[in-house]
């Protein structure tokens, strides 16, 4: 319970605080240590979570889904974004790009952007920037697949 608090803690402060490698963060140098992380959690425990954590069975993905390893993780956030999501007339539908310097055959790169390399998700939002459905790009989809 408390090594999901402060994984979650992780996420949310590496939004602000970005180095290279996530165990940068346990590092002893100045410029990328950070005392929230190291003293929340050790870096061997963060290292096996990430190292058992799984959304889905991996004998059943789709492969016609770049995704499936997390579509379990992305549906339920869609869920649970609509039920929370306040009535309102109008929403907006745009793209965002996460960023990703990995392997990985969705990664986009946008020449001229602040961040070139990652995911774009589609997402669409109240007119306050509230999140109702987020849809990640797997790239051009043969429309012969999507008729069986």
């Amino acid at each position: 319970s408390d090594l999901v608090l402060g994984v979650f803690g992780f996420f949310l402060l590496s939004g602000y605080n970005e180095v290279l490698r996530r165990h940068m963060h346990w590092e002893k140098s100045p410029d990328t240590h950070n005392d929230l992380v190291s003293g929340a959690m050790l870096r061997n425990g963060f290292e096996q979570f990430f190292s058992y954590i799984h959304f889905c069975d991996n004998s059943k993905l789709d492969e016609h889904d770049k995704f499936s390893k997390i579509r379990p993780f992305i549906s339920m956030l869609n869920s649970r974004f609509l039920l929370h999501t306040l009535h309102q007339q109008f929403h907006s539908t745009n793209e965002s790009l996460v960023p990703y310097l990995g392997r990985h055959g969705c990664k986009q790169f946008i020449r001229g952007k602040p961040i070139r390399f990652g995911f774009k998700i589609c997402v669409g939002t109240l007119r306050l920037g509230y999140a109702v459905w987020i849809s990640p790009y797997q790239g051009k989809i043969d429309d012969l697949q999507n008729t069986e």
